[in-house]
């Protein structure tokens, strides 16, 4: 049975925006790849240099690298803010 609003009319289904779930999905991929590349690289380091350390100041860099990432793809740039500005001009 379709679902109906109180007017007798169908519903519509709420569809999420595909880009902004692209997206999502995409910075959360940046965070977690920079944790386990950054995190392995300190791993091996702990393991081969016997600084345990070194575990930490990776996962830290790849956290730290990844944000960095993530806020330099998604913010918007000084041509295209100062692009805007003009358009509504």
């Amino acid at each position: 049975m379709d679902a109906q609003t109180s007017t007798g009319t169908p519903a519509q289904a709420v569809v999420p925006d595909r880009a902004s779930t692209d997206d999502g999905l995409v910075a959360l991929s940046y965070i977690l790849s920079g944790i386990v590349f950054y995190g392995g690289l300190g791993w091996a380091g702990w393991q081969y240099l016997d600084q345990i350390w070194m575990l930490a100041a990776g996962l830290i860099a790849g956290m730290a690298a990844s944000m960095f990432l993530v806020i330099r793809r998604y913010s918007p740039t000084t041509a295209s803010v100062a692009q805007t500005t003009e358009k509504e001009q």
